[in-house]
């Protein structure tokens, strides 16, 4: 009898297990030059509430990337909607870094915002990133998670597709209705403002194409 209940408990287990489908899921590695490194789970999913997750032990660390909830911090960090996340940083010298991405799944990209260098990492399997930081410190407002609505966003104004920020470093190309690029197309990475002043009328759409035609964007001249 002992047996036969430990296999029905097993079997629930892995329905329970099974039942959370994750949106976005990834593992980010911080690494110093020294070889110190840590790791931060993030899973996202809508089964989930509100953040929470396994609680990091700091005890004897010397490098840490961690999720912020309130004060608590947390190496594994799991939530209906990440967007907006702190995470903190802990360093043990005034050096490089690298930041690796790893075990990715899910169809929607997430983001870490670099609000020091103004830079937007993209989550996504074998990335990897250098980046530098102050000796020996805590850093708890450098870092935050977002999504491709929180970075890119464009629209038409003042006869000027503009674009807030562009997380690819690929350039832009803006089409017309028959698939055309225009004039000056493609654009810098780096471009925020397109003047369309002398291109096309009023009621026209245009695409605006990002990531080597991966992200696409429909505007239409005011």
């Amino acid at each position: 009898m002992k047996k036969i209940m430990v296999m029905l408990l097993s079997a629930v287990v892995a329905v329970n297990a099974m039942a959370v489908t994750y949106t976005a899921k990834a593992k980010v590695t911080l690494t110093s030059e020294s070889s110190y490194k840590c790791d931060l789970m993030l899973l996202e999913s809508a089964e989930y509430g509100a953040l929470t997750g396994s609680v990091m032990n700091m005890e004897d660390r010397v490098v840490a990337l961690y999720a912020l909830n309130g004060s608590t911090k947390l190496q594994i960090a799991e939530a209906a909607d990440l967007r907006g996340v702190k995470l903190g940083l802990l360093t043990d010298a005034k050096t490089n870094y690298t930041i690796s991405v790893s075990g990715v799944e899910g169809s929607e990209t997430l983001y870490l915002y670099d609000a020091e260098e103004k830079k937007n990492y993209a989550l996504t399997n074998d990335a990897l990133y250098n980046i530098t930081a102050t000796a020996s410190t805590t850093n708890e407002t450098r870092f935050s998670l977002r999504k491709l609505a929180d970075v890119l966003n464009v629209c038409f104004k003042n006869n000027k597709i503009e674009i807030n920020e562009n997380p690819f470093d690929d350039e832009i190309v803006v089409k017309d209705a028959n698939g055309d690029q225009i004039a000056g197309s493609p654009f810098a990475a780096s471009t925020p403002l397109i003047d369309m002043t002398s291109i096309g009328a009023a009621g026209d759409r245009f695409t605006v194409e990002f990531n080597g035609g991966n992200k696409k964007f429909v505007v239409v001249k005011e």
